[in-house]
């Protein structure tokens, strides 16, 4: 037996309005954001473990894959920090 659904079961436009306000930023999340820029130096790391500290090296490929990828993920890392300093900024938090 399957569930009916009702009309007032959707979302309604203040719904989608109310889910898209403002973020609020806080100082903790700032920090959160600027201390996740140094995770790829971690990420460096384990590369470089996996390439000279294993048996089984990183063929090209690997390496270019996960050096694009770490650069994308850094790239994301900026923006949300980038993101959040201006929403602290505007709020009148960070001046």
């Amino acid at each position: 037996m399957t569930a009916e659904i009702i009309g007032d079961d959707y979302p309604t436009y203040e719904d989608f309005v109310n889910m898209r306000q403002p973020k609020k930023y806080t100082r903790f999340k700032l920090e959160e954001c600027i201390t996740s820029l140094c995770q790829i130096n971690e990420d460096l790391q384990s590369m470089i473990e996996q390439e000279f500290d294993t048996k089984e090296s990183l063929t090209e490929d690997e390496k270019l894959n996960i050096v694009f990828g770490m650069m994308e993920l850094h790239k994301i890392r900026c923006k949300a920090t980038k993101e959040c300093m201006e929403g602290l900024i505007k709020q009148g938090d960070l001046k």
